[in-house]
């Protein structure tokens, strides 16, 4: 898991060009002590050297013999299932390439050219945004991935909701118990899944949510509640 504290950037940069590869790494080092940067000599290399070792971002030429910039990032998104930043930096403006590489991809599209200083702080300025974003992406998913553990893990039902009642998460007690599977159940409404209602008198009990968000406080239900299941069966439940 990525943290804030996580300041650190390792890059590998991809051309066919070597002065500009040593041009490059230098500039951005020289000017930014939290970005490291690793070459390779075309994306045969790349591809060879993003095998033994893991990167925070890749940033690729556009035209190279053998395998040009799209066919690699096409490699690593396709064939390898590596959704790594990718930076596509070339001195090819052509419009169908920038629309070609962020189509397979590619998460920006930059070119080289004008001056140095500013180009670089450019491309500078790109690799820490799309890093810090790759990062944030994968702490959230991990939250959330930890949290479905933790739910699913727990004896009793849980179903929870946006705050206006729509089901966005349940866990394995609450599709038995309700006759729903999850993927059925999310973006549904809880009353359509929590189909309750009073034993003595069979009446519906109103939506629990409803309650909550009007009183802002714990709601109970009361005892003799039943729960209609999807497939009929009715259960007396507690809470």
């Amino acid at each position: 898991m990525y943290s804030s504290r996580d300041s650190t950037i390792s890059g590998l940069y991809v051309d066919d060009d070597g002065s500009l590869l040593e041009l490059t790494k230098r500039f951005i080092e020289e000017t930014t002590e939290a970005i490291q940067i690793d070459t390779a000599q075309g994306a045969e290399e790349g591809l060879e050297t993003l095998r033994t070792r893991r990167y925070d971002v890749v940033i690729s030429d556009y035209q190279m013999p053998r395998m040009d910039g799209l066919e690699f990032l096409q490699t690593l998104r396709e064939e390898r299932n590596s959704s790594i930043p990718f930076i596509v930096f070339t001195g090819k403006g052509r419009e169908e390439v920038a629309i070609e590489a962020l189509n397979l991809g590619a998460d920006r599209y930059r070119q080289k050219g004008g001056d140095p200083s500013s180009q670089y702080q450019v491309l500078t300025d790109a690799i820490r945004q799309e890093v810090q974003h790759n990062r944030t992406r994968a702490a959230r998913e991990e939250r959330e991935e930890n949290l479905r553990i933790t739910l699913d893990s727990i004896g009793d039902a849980v179903i929870a909701t946006d705050s206006v009642g729509t089901i966005e998460r349940m866990n394995g007690v609450a599709e038995s118990l309700t006759g729903w599977a999850r993927s059925e159940a999310i973006e549904r409404p809880l009353s359509e899944i929590f189909d309750i209602s009073a034993h003595d008198s069979g009446e519906p009990i109103p939506n629990p949510v409803e309650e909550v968000l009007e009183s802002g406080s714990v709601v109970d239900l009361a005892n003799g509640t039943v729960l209609h299941s999807r497939d009929g069966t009715d259960r007396y439940i507690a809470d």
